[in-house]
């Protein structure tokens, strides 16, 4: 998995591998428990091991630098925390 250079080491590097795979993985086995399989499990597995790798990269360098979190993640977990709320 293509990842920035945030995490130089190389054992960073496997285990957010490893991590956006298993996520991936689970998350193509919850939308589509069983044979037959289809190209949609695929398609969501991949995109949900991208966007879990870019989220926690994100997380990994804002707190390696003491910084803040960028605007996007903080405006993500709030809608994530809102939802279903009125």
């Amino acid at each position: 998995m293509a990842m920035p250079s945030v995490a130089g080491v190389w054992w960073k590097r496997t285990l957010s591998a490893m991590f956006s795979w298993i996520m991936g993985y689970a998350s193509g086995v919850f939308f589509y428990p069983g044979p037959p399989w289809s190209q949609e499990a695929m398609l969501i597995s991949g995109a949900v091991s991208a966007l879990v790798s870019v989220v926690f990269t994100s997380l990994y360098a804002s707190i390696e630098r003491d910084m803040d979190l960028p605007k996007w993640l903080v405006t993500a977990v709030d809608m994530l925390k809102n939802w279903g709320r009125k």
